[in-house]
């Protein structure tokens, strides 16, 4: 009989421990399988990062690829054949009269430009108001008519045409032509110049 007790204690011992083994192994299953959920959203949310991660140097990249082309873009949008032609009667023109020059172009970019005309002479330099002017794309020949004001001295002078294009969102050109030599008069009492 005391074997048979003995068997029923080891028996009910090793049952125990059994459950307990088993109770055991099902809260590290829970664990495993918490564990498991949190390494997933984990795993998750640090692939969402790298996505974002990537997409944004790459995003920054293409910017900086454009804004580089367009800072360092050599191409001038408009060349100019100098000097400017007058087309005036003997290259001369009343003060409050109208100069006539005549412009070669080649235009390359369809933008339009801040256009400031200079009358220069030996002793004094006239700015006339800018204006915004456009021309299509392509080689063309133009003759512009210019107002010259009626205060300008008499004397040689050349006229310089100065256009300002807004290139690229980044860079302005501008352009610089010369007219060639021409002859302003005032008849007014007080402006012979020289």
């Amino acid at each position: 009989m005391e074997n048979n007790n003995e068997t029923n204690e080891q028996e009910t011992e090793r049952f125990y421990w059994k459950e307990e083994a088993e109770k055991t192994i099902k809260e590290y299953e829970e664990v495993i399988k918490s564990l498991d959920r949190k390494v997933y959203r984990r795993k998750k949310t640090h692939t969402v990062m790298n996505i974002i991660s990537y997409l944004t140097l790459l995003i920054t990249f293409f910017f900086l690829v454009i804004a580089a082309y367009w800072t360092l873009l050599p191409k001038s949008p408009i060349e100019i054949q100098e000097p400017l032609l007058i087309i005036n009667k003997n290259k001369t023109v009343k003060a409050g009269g109208v100069l006539v020059y005549k412009m070669n172009i080649n235009k390359k970019i369809p933008v339009p430009a801040v256009i400031t005309k200079q009358f220069i002479s030996e002793t004094a330099v006239v700015t006339l108001p800018s204006v915004i002017g456009n021309v299509g794309i392509g080689q063309s020949n133009f003759c512009y008519p210019t107002k010259v004001p009626a205060f300008i001295e008499s004397g040689l002078n050349k006229m310089k045409w100065t256009g300002v294009y807004q290139a690229n969102p980044m860079k302005k050109v501008t352009v610089v032509a010369w007219s060639e030599p021409f002859y302003i008069l005032n008849e007014q009492p007080g402006k012979e110049g020289n």
